[in-house]
C-alpha cells in the first residue's frame, strides 16, 4: 500500500511514460517493417522487370538472327534460282513462234516482279540493312513495300527536322511499323492509309492511320486476350517500353484505327 499521494502520483507517471515508450518502439517497429517489406517487394518487381527486359530482348535478338538468315536464304538462293528461270525463259522467246513469244514476255515479266517483290522481301527482313538507313528512308521503304500490292492508298508526312536514332531503336521502331502494316492487311478492310513522322525536340512520333473498320479495344481485352491481335499488340506496347518508349492504340467500330508510336531520341 502506497505511503502517499506523491508516490501514487509518481507510480502513474512513470508507467504512462512506460506504456507511451512501449508505443513508440511497437511503432517504429512497424514501420521499420512495413518499409522493409515496401523495399523487398520494390525489389521483386525490380527484378521481374528486369527479368522480362532480358527475356524480350533475347527473343528479338533470336526473331532478328532468323529474319537475317532467312533474308540471306531468299537473297543467295531463292533469288538466284528466279533469276536462272528468267535467263532461260529469255533464250526460250528466242526459240519461239511468234504466237507463244507474247506468252512468254508476260512469264519473264511475273518473274521479274516476283524477284522484286523478293529482293524488297530481303531487305525488309535483313536488320543490317535497316539499321543503316535513317528513318525517312526505312519507312518510306515499307510504304513502297504496301503500295505495290495495289490494294492501299498510301499518304506520308514528315514534321520537324530529321534525326539520326539509335541502331535498336530504330529496328523497333521499323518492326513496329511492319506489324501495323500486316494487322492493316489481315484485318482492317482498309483501303487508305495514312502516315506521319514528327520529329520533336525530344521524341520521335510515329503515327500510322487506316480508314478500315475498326474494333472494340476494350471488348477485345475482355473476350479474347490471348487472340492473335491482342498478343501481337501486348508485344508491340512490350518493345516500345524497352527502349524508353510509349506505343498507343485507338480504335472503335466503323471508325478505323490510330497506332502511335513515341521514341525517346537521346535516353
Amino acid at each position: 500500500m502506497f505511503s502517499s499521494d506523491e508516490e501514487i502520483y509518481l507510480t502513474a507517471i512513470k508507467g504512462a511514460f512506460f506504456i507511451t515508450f512501449l508505443i513508440t518502439v511497437i511503432i517504429i517497429a512497424i514501420i521499420k517493417y512495413y518499409n522493409r517489406l515496401k523495399k523487398h517487394q520494390s525489389e521483386v518487381i525490380t527484378l521481374e522487370n528486369n527479368y522480362q527486359k532480358e527475356m524480350l530482348k533475347t527473343q528479338i535478338e533470336i526473331q532478328e538472327q532468323t529474319f537475317h538468315n532467312i533474308s540471306q536464304e531468299i537473297h543467295d538462293n531463292l533469288g538466284q534460282s528466279l533469276s536462272l528461270v528468267k535467263l532461260n525463259l529469255n533464250r526460250l522467246k528466242l526459240e519461239c513462234i511468234d504466237r507463244n513469244a507474247g506468252k512468254v514476255d508476260n512469264m519473264i515479266n511475273d518473274i521479274g516482279k516476283v524477284i522484286n517483290d523478293m529482293r524488297s522481301l530481303s531487305k525488309s527482313l535483313n536488320s543490317d540493312y535497316l539499321i543503316n538507313v535513317d528513318i525517312y528512308e526505312a519507312v518510306n521503304f515499307e510504304i513502297e513495300r504496301i503500295q505495290r500490292t495495289g490494294f492501299f492508298a498510301v499518304e506520308f508526312k514528315e514534321k520537324g527536322d530529321r534525326i539520326s536514332l539509335a541502331p535498336q531503336k530504330k529496328l523497333i521502331l521499323i518492326r513496329t511499323l511492319q506489324e501495323t502494316f500486316n494487322n492493316i492487311i489481315k484485318h482492317s478492310e482498309a483501303d487508305i492509309i495514312s502516315i506521319s513522322l514528327n520529329y520533336k525536340v525530344n521524341d520521335l512520333i510515329l503515327l500510322v492511320e487506316d480508314n478500315g473498320k475498326g474494333f472494340d479495344i476494350k471488348n477485345l481485352e475482355v473476350s479474347n486476350p490471348n487472340s492473335s491481335i491482342g498478343v501481337g499488340l501486348k508485344n508491340m506496347s512490350r518493345r516500345a517500353e524497352l527502349i524508353g518508349g510509349k506505343f498507343s492504340i485507338k480504335s472503335s467500330e466503323g471508325k478505323g484505327t490510330k497506332v502511335i508510336i513515341s521514341i525517346p531520341i537521346n535516353s
